[in-house]
């Protein structure tokens, strides 16, 4: 017979109708379960995303998606999970010191951070460049070393750096934030703003 109309089939079971009309029930399997979360969590995501856009109201990339987190141990390997980083993604440099840093975060939407805040020094001449947009770069010393130009240079957009510690690190900028203007008619843009921060 099948079910009335109105009938309530509980979350933790599938109702099916076979030849004699009678309800078969089935487990949730963990397996159903974790692809029934993600749905639930991508179908939360999305309606999230589209509430913002309407209301014009950003929100972070680590609610927008829900990434992966890959941990690293040199800044060559940083590098490479950038490169192959996704949005909501989320890098996390080990604890330690590393010399002579050269990286470009030019995946948008991304977190790269150190393993625990304040542990991880980045010495010696370093050029970091946040060319991405959406991106937060959080956690990172910088104790020893001397540079004539910029530490780190951002030219994307929207991007949060944070918990970042400048203290005995000589060089012309520790930050030189190079942000394009918001266009004007027509969708031309100007000219970029650019706004530093000493050592």
């Amino acid at each position: 017979m099948p079910l009335p109309l109105g009938s309530r089939v509980g979350p933790d079971d599938v109702a099916t109708q076979i030849g004699d009309g009678a309800p078969i029930e089935r487990p949730l399997t963990p397996d159903r379960a974790n692809r029934r979360r993600l749905l639930i969590e991508t179908a939360r995501a999305a309606v999230g995303l589209l509430i913002a856009k309407v209301l014009g109201v950003r929100i972070s990339s680590a609610v927008a998606a829900a990434g992966t987190t890959v941990s690293v141990n040199s800044v060559v390997a940083l590098q490479t999970a950038i490169t192959q980083a996704k949005p909501g993604d989320t890098i996390v440099l080990a604890d330690g010191t590393y010399l002579n840093n050269t990286f470009d975060v030019s995946t948008s939407g991304i977190t790269v951070r150190a393993q625990t805040p304040g542990r991880v020094f980045l010495n010696g001449t370093n050029a970091i460049t946040i060319s991405g947009s959406g991106v937060t770069l959080s956690g990172f010393q910088f104790t020893a070393g001397s540079i004539s130009g910029f530490v780190i240079t951002v030219t994307g957009s929207d991007n949060l750096l944070t918990q970042l510690n400048f203290n005995g690190y000589s060089a012309q900028k520790c930050i030189n934030i190079k942000a394009p203007r918001a266009p004007l008619a027509g969708g031309r843009h100007p000219w970029t703003a650019t706004r530093s921060q000493r050592c």
